[in-house]
């Protein structure tokens, strides 16, 4: 019998660069579990009270979801973020966290969602100008220089999405 490795996808990138968006078109088409954005719902973000606590809470909210996954027999997962984000996000609010030993899981890959110049106003994100989001990509640029990762291409929601299949091939 054949071993199958489970694959862990995560979208990463800067607010407002359409990572909900790609994930869960990328998650319908190839009909694997999406698993959103813990921050999106948690109330400690919510309330913008976040603390170490808060981000190792949605980090284990995300591989329990990941988890749930394997068990229940899928191939793999769409996570619209990860780690990555939660690490970035900690440095810019002056938190030093790492994920907790025994809940690091190295995606299978990243996908880099560049930042787009259209910026949608909601309440998580705090960075309208376009410059600010290129500049803090480039942290996303260099962290992702020693991790499996594909930066997607295109500007429509459908030239991304077909765009990012070709290149997992």
């Amino acid at each position: 019998m054949a071993h199958i490795t489970f694959r862990r996808i995560v979208i990463t990138g800067v607010e407002s660069s359409g990572k909900s968006t790609l994930a869960r078109a990328l998650a319908r088409h190839l009909t694997w579990p999406y698993i959103p954005e813990a921050a999106r719902t948690h109330p400690d973000v919510l309330h913008n009270t976040v603390t170490r606590e808060t981000l190792d809470d949605l980090h284990h909210r995300q591989m329990a979801a990941v988890r749930d996954a394997v068990l229940a027999g899928h191939v793999g997962c769409i996570c619209d973020t990860g780690e990555l984000v939660l690490q970035i996000w900690a440095a810019q609010i002056g938190i030093h966290w790492v994920p907790h030993p025994y809940e690091r899981l190295v995606a299978e890959r990243y996908l880099l969602c560049p930042a787009l110049p259209d910026w949608e106003p909601d309440p998580l994100r705090n960075l309208p100008e376009y410059r600010d989001r290129v500049a803090l990509e480039q942290l996303y640029r260099a962290r992702l220089q020693q991790l499996p990762h594909l930066v997607v291409r295109g500007n429509s929601r459908e030239n991304r999405l077909l765009n990012t299949l070709a290149d997992l091939r």
